[in-house]
């Protein structure tokens, strides 16, 4: 999973520069533990910030540094993948590959998924091209089997009326699997009526790899960065 490259990156980071003492705390923020980081004397903040914390973060007065690129416009500084160039070189893949109908599966709810369609649509538009989108809206937990049997029975139906052979770009490996799996269901040849491509870094799937644990690494030496030059204007990052 990309949260637990990510901790990876951090690991190898403290390995290799210094010793931190490290509170890692996997799920979301209570409102406990949102009073307690108010007063908390702590060097720094390596954190997935999403719309229920947001406020909280931004208001610290120690270094935060954000690894989700979920919130436009948040002041956080972030390190994160360019979304809008993953979806870009998604449809250049697939276009040099000369396919001329294309798709992509997009989490209409997360704002980075959101950037890789729109890298993808603009890339395609530049060439004179166009693709179909399909929103694949994360299912409640209370929904169960049976509503991502919906979900997917709404995809097949989707795949079968893509003219083919069509070029798709899903948002995630994660959704390039439940892509795969509506293609199966419907009798579509993979990949011969349909290429797929993911972004992340699942080896099975044809992919736009993301350096995961690299996100790791730089928070914390952004991390070390934001204490030595706190009040000052942050800088962009580029790699």
């Amino acid at each position: 999973m990309p949260r637990r490259q990510m901790l990876t990156g951090v690991a190898q980071y403290i390995q290799e520069h210094e010793p931190w003492a490290v509170y890692l705390k996997p799920e979301q923020v209570s409102k406990a533990m949102s009073d307690w980081l108010q007063n908390w004397d702590g060097d720094g903040i390596i954190a997935a910030i999403h719309e229920h914390n947001s406020d909280l973060f931004a208001e610290l007065r120690i270094p935060v540094v954000d690894i989700a690129g979920a919130i436009p416009g948040i002041k956080v500084p972030l390190v994160h993948a360019n979304d809008s160039a993953i979806g870009k070189t998604g449809a250049e893949h697939l276009a040099d590959r000369g396919f001329t109908n294309f798709a992509f599966c997009v989490r209409p709810d997360a704002y980075w998924s959101q950037q890789r369609r729109e890298g993808f649509v603009a890339a395609l538009d530049r060439r004179g091209m166009s693709c179909r989108v399909y929103e694949i809206v994360p299912l409640p937990d209370a929904g169960g089997p049976f509503g991502w049997q919906r979900q997917q029975e709404a995809l097949v139906k989707w795949i079968r009326e893509l003219p083919k052979p069509v070029g798709v770009m899903t948002s995630t490996d994660l959704m390039g699997q439940q892509f795969l799996e509506a293609c199966m269901r419907a009798g579509i040849r993979v990949p011969e009526e349909v290429a797929v491509i993911a972004a992340d870094d699942d080896k099975p799937i044809c992919n736009v790899c993301t350096p995961i644990e690299e996100h790791g690494i730089f928070p914390a030496q952004f991390r070390i960065f934001c204490a030595q030059h706190m009040g000052r204007t942050a800088q962009v990052l580029t790699r």
